[in-house]
């Protein structure tokens, strides 16, 4: 504590320069005229007496630096000493000041978009239970153009499948949602059955999609984003109360989504998929796809085949593209390790 109250006094000395200065011009003035009067009645003349009274002293301007760099913090005192140098440089030259400060705030900014972006998509670990067993699952062309998912190709993803542990599928746009405090326009996404348990999460309050409620014309239900439930449902603790109505159809708010939960991004709130029939067209590339990874394994799968091309399908958790052939029809279907941020895009 003692220590700290020494600093503080030191801090302040600094920062309060202008009138200590004058106080310690004072004090040593005071000294020399002391020594100066015993010198006179010593019997030395007026010039000697001051010229002994100043080498006994040790000076007056070194005597006051030295007590300036006990009293101060000369860190500090250089600091603010080279801050008003800066600022007159600058106000004598100001179309060079204009310039420099403006290079500083783009090379900020812009070091700081990229590092947001680096920390998003390569440093900040998923939030999520075993991230690197997820992965995001797309159709392939011959010609190596991806596409999302058809129904059909997915279906059958799901029969032949014994490397993934969970498979969804999934979609978001825009549509007007009203039921809560007021009427607004946001992301809706539609997803499939396993599309919670392949991220490894699960509503923070209320429940899940219930059988029922994933099935076709099964009863409607809806879960919203944990920001959408604090600003339009006021953080409400009993849910049933609320029913969100959407393009021609009612939903009961079953469950609120975690804090921090962000996918797809952007999105307000999850309806099951299977309230819809399927589109049975194979190029009718609608969904987003994800996977979990069965744990601790690696395996391949078969697909059935109408011709020479590829059907063999692996999976790497270090992050090799796998692919197959889709019945000679779509092409090949590809998997790559998510390894961007929870707000992007391109990652769960």
């Amino acid at each position: 504590m003692r220590a700290i109250r020494a600093w503080l006094l030191r801090l302040g000395a600094t920062l309060h320069k202008g009138t200590r200065d004058t106080d310690l011009s004072e004090v040593l003035e005071s000294h020399v005229q002391m020594h100066i009067e015993n010198n006179l009645r010593r019997g030395m003349n007026a010039q000697e007496a001051r010229r002994e009274a100043l080498m006994k002293l040790g000076g007056v301007t070194q005597t006051a630096e030295s007590y300036r760099e006990r009293r101060g913090v000369p860190l500090v005192e250089t600091l603010l000493q080279d801050l008003r140098f800066a600022t007159r440089m600058l106000r004598k030259n100001p179309g060079f000041a204009t310039v420099a400060i403006v290079t500083l705030a783009l090379g900020i900014g812009a070091s700081t978009s990229i590092f947001s972006v680096v920390d998003a998509v390569l440093l900040r670990p998923l939030p999520y239970r075993n991230p690197e067993q997820i992965v995001r699952v797309w159709e392939q062309a011959p010609d190596g153009h991806r596409m999302n998912l058809a129904d059909p190709n997915f279906d059958d993803f799901l029969t032949q499948n014994n490397t993934f542990g969970t498979m969804a599928v999934y979609g978001f746009g825009l549509s007007s949602i009203s039921g809560g405090s007021e009427p607004v326009r946001v992301n809706i996404a539609v997803v499939s059955s396993d599309f919670f348990k392949a991220l490894g999460v699960e509503p923070f309050r209320g429940r899940a999609f219930a059988p029922e409620e994933q099935r076709l014309h099964g009863a409607p239900a809806m879960i919203v984003s944990y920001g959408y439930w604090q600003r339009y449902l006021s953080g409400a603790t009993d849910l049933s109360k609320f029913r969100l109505a959407m393009e021609g159809g009612v939903y009961p708010v079953i469950g609120v989504m975690p804090a921090g939960f962000d996918f797809p991004p952007g999105v307000a709130a999850w309806i099951p998929r299977e309230l819809d029939p399927e589109n049975p067209g194979r190029t009718a590339h609608n969904w987003r796809g994800l996977g979990r990874l069965r744990d601790g394994r690696i395996e391949t799968f078969q697909l059935p085949r109408d011709d020479a091309r590829p059907y063999s399908v692996a999976v790497d958790p270090g992050g090799n593209v796998w692919y197959a052939d889709i019945s000679g029809t779509v092409g090949m279907l590809a998997a790559g390790p998510v390894t961007a941020a929870p707000r992007s895009p391109t990652r769960p």
